[in-house]
């Protein structure tokens, strides 16, 4: 191909019954969005060659840099709806675990009877991170956006279309590296 096409993959064609069973039982609006963020993605980089825009992978993805961070963006919003539209239920389990009131399983599922117990998660998480040579805020970071960002996007992922959803085109320290390139990240002595 020519220029700005060059930059294309292709697309392969087969046939996979199995790929047909589940993108036929996929929601139309999850299907939807799968064909159209992709080609979108396709023009974004024809574009961005038409231009001679320099376009890096991410490290350990083959992904362009601009698709993997629109897909941290996307990640964080998605985050931050389910957050904000769990907040009253969240909210409930929080003050009831604290009031110590009756136990109930609604509450036993969601919080355990002590609660989240930083003294004990915390000191482990630096442990770890000091005997790995990383630094223990960017430890605890990473973490963070583990739990509360990619584990929770991805579950809820799974639970609309299925295991279609299994994996990021970005790692938590990839989150870190829109802020702070890595010749700065401090190193423990």
């Amino acid at each position: 191909m020519n220029p700005p096409l060059d930059v294309l993959r292709g697309v392969r064609l087969w046939i996979c019954f199995s790929g047909i069973g589940l993108f036929y039982l996929l929601p139309l609006d999850v299907l939807f969005s799968i064909w159209f963020f992709y080609l979108f993605a396709q023009l974004q980089m024809v574009v961005a060659n038409s231009y001679n825009m320099d376009m890096p992978t991410l490290p350990l993805y083959y992904v362009p840099q601009f698709t993997g961070y629109q897909a941290i963006g996307a990640y964080i919003v998605l985050a931050g709806f389910l957050f904000y539209t769990a907040r009253r239920h969240l909210a409930t389990v929080f003050r009831s675990a604290s009031r110590c009131r009756r136990w109930t399983i609604q509450t036993s599922f969601s919080l355990s009877r002590g609660g989240f117990r930083p003294g004990i998660v915390l000191p482990r998480i630096g442990r770890v991170a000091a005997v790995g040579g990383n630094v223990v805020w960017l430890a605890i970071f990473e973490l963070g956006a583990y739990v509360f960002l990619i584990a929770l996007v991805m579950a809820r992922s799974t639970v609309e279309s299925g295991l279609i959803m299994t994996e990021t085109s970005f790692r938590a320290v990839d989150i870190y590296r829109v802020f702070a390139p890595p010749a700065r990240w401090d190193r423990p002595t």
